[in-house]
């Protein structure tokens, strides 16, 4: 395959997310915007889901978690010790475990954290359209004529910006959903299970990748003048 059918492919690919990302966030939005004006949505019609766990050693962890409705969390979850055996294939080969300890946190929307589960999920879609948007940019400028750009250097950046951004946004949700968490339970042990890393990792190398982009956008200007 050609280089530049690579490059139509790919720019036809992320344009194709980036407006599916803009359609759901719409959604997504005036889906919220009617659960929070909805008065039922108080009585379970619909929640904000988030997995927690139980990491403390030192006290007796509890079977089920269920709020009979005066307060905005709900906790589901089956007998840890009649789930945390092993289970296997016929043969023996393959082994299995539940996890224990494992919750899902539901809120209701007309909540203070139902308002804040909204707004961290509204800004994670927006961080993504953010990231489509950079790659559309990237694939439509670039060309296999004129491979080094300094519009596609600065996107580069901002890509990795936006990538070590997401990795912040998720540190400070855990901490700000836990203890939001710990203000209606007071003395629970439950953590917001979260992956922190990729964003970080994906970031520097994308930042890598710019740095090395910058010296062939260099050498390109060099032969330019030199011509």
């Amino acid at each position: 395959m050609k280089p530049q059918a690579i490059f139509s492919f790919l720019r036809i690919a992320t344009s194709f997310l980036y407006f599916g990302m803009i359609v759901l966030t719409i959604l997504l939005a005036v889906k919220s915007v009617l659960s929070f004006l909805d008065d039922r949505s108080g009585k379970g019609s619909s929640y904000f889901s988030h997995e927690v766990m139980v990491f403390a050693t030192n006290q007796e962890k509890p079977k089920s978690y269920v709020f009979d409705g005066s307060g905005p969390l709900v906790f589901k979850v089956e007998d840890d010790k009649k789930n945390s055996k092993a289970k296997a294939s016929t043969d023996g080969l393959i082994k299995f475990f539940p996890i224990v300890n494992r919750y899902r946190l539901e809120v209701e929307p007309n909540s203070t954290l139902g308002y804040y589960s909204f707004a961290v999920i509204l800004l994670n879609f927006l961080l993504i359209i953010g990231i489509l948007a950079q790659f559309r940019q990237i694939f439509r400028e670039a060309n296999v004529v004129e491979p080094f750009k300094q519009s596609i250097f600065k996107r580069l950046k901002m890509l990795a910006i936006l990538f070590v951004v997401s990795d912040v946004l998720k540190i400070v949700h855990y901490i700000i959903f836990n203890k939001l968490v710990f203000q209606q339970l007071h003395n629970s042990s439950f953590d917001l299970i979260t992956q922190i890393g990729n964003g970080f990792i994906t970031g520097l190398v994308i930042y890598a990748i710019a740095i090395i982009y910058q010296r062939g956008l260099f050498i390109q200007e060099e032969n330019a003048l030199t011509v």
